[in-house]
This record gives structure tokens, C-alpha cells and sequence, in this order.
């Protein structure tokens, strides 16, 4: 992905804070949902197969995922996906990211909780991981209740 506008740090961290502002908002254990889920299509769902195809242009994406977790199956998934021309890395540290001007890294946070330096894209910064956990959490101790 080639950005064709130069990247804004300023607006883009006002709209992280507007988000995160309106996810403190949300009281903790909470999930999405309504009484009356939509209609969902049963069975199996077959999707087509698609080769992967790296390019060139494709941005770098990191795998941020701290010391503290075992990260040698995720290392070794990588780097089989790496070989099929990827470029995609996992690293322990923000430091270890290249930042190169021309394209800003993705970032994936792989469960750190510290705050990532402004100057990275982060697919899911620690404020997402801590609700989305939360989420499933609260997934968890709710499906229990309608059987008491």
C-alpha cells in the first residue's frame, strides 16, 4: 500500500482518542448484540481457494509480540509465510520496526499491553487487545447463565 498523501500524525492520533474516549465510555463485560440476532445461513461455506501473491508494493507488517509470551509457533508460522514472499516479520520490541518515510509499517500487536510510538499504525493498538479480550471474557461467563 503506497500512500498517496502525506500522513498526518495529528489527525490521526485526535481520532485514536476520540475511539478509545468512546471505549471507556463502554462499561466493562459488555457485548455487542441485539435480542433478535439476524437470520444465519447453516452448513458449510465453502470459499475459494486463492494462491497468495506477494508484490513489491506490499507494505511490511510487523508482529509486535512482547518477550513474555511464547512466540516460537508464531515465529515459525511467519517464516513460512515470509518464504512464500511475505513481507511480514515478527519482532519483540517497537525498536526492531524499520520505518521507512515512503511506507509506515502495520503493526500487529500480539497481546502487549505497553503503548506503541505514535509514528507506527497499529492493525489493533493494546486499548483494542485489552476490550476485545474483555469481550470474549465476558463471551465466556455469559454463556453459562442461561443454563442456571
Amino acid at each position: 500500500m503506497i500512500l498517496k498523501f502525506p500522513l498526518e500524525l495529528d489527525q490521526r492520533q485526535a481520532a485514536v482518542d476520540h475511539l478509545l474516549e468512546i471505549a471507556r465510555r463502554r462499561a466493562p463485560g459488555l457485548v455487542a448484540g441485539s435480542d433478535n440476532p439476524p437470520p444465519q445461513p447453516s452448513g458449510d461455506v465453502r470459499l475459494p481457494a486463492v494462491a497468495f501473491q506477494a508484490t513489491e508494493g506490499d507494505v511490511p507488517v510487523y508482529i509486535l509480540a512482547p518477550r513474555s509470551l511464547g512466540s516460537e509457533a508464531l515465529s515459525r508460522n511467519v517464516e513460512s509465510i515470509a518464504q512464500q514472499g511475505a513481507n511480514l516479520r515478527v519482532v519483540h520490541d517497537p525498536s526492531e520496526i524499520q520505518r521507512d518515510a515512503q511506507m509506515p509499517p502495520l503493526v500487529l500487536n500480539w497481546g502487549g499491553s505497553e503503548a506503541l510510538p505514535a509514528d507506527l499504525v497499529a492493525i489493533n493498538p493494546p486499548d483494542a487487545v485489552r476490550i476485545a479480550s474483555d469481550q470474549v471474557e465476558s463471551t465466556l461467563r455469559f454463556s453459562g447463565i442461561g443454563r442456571l
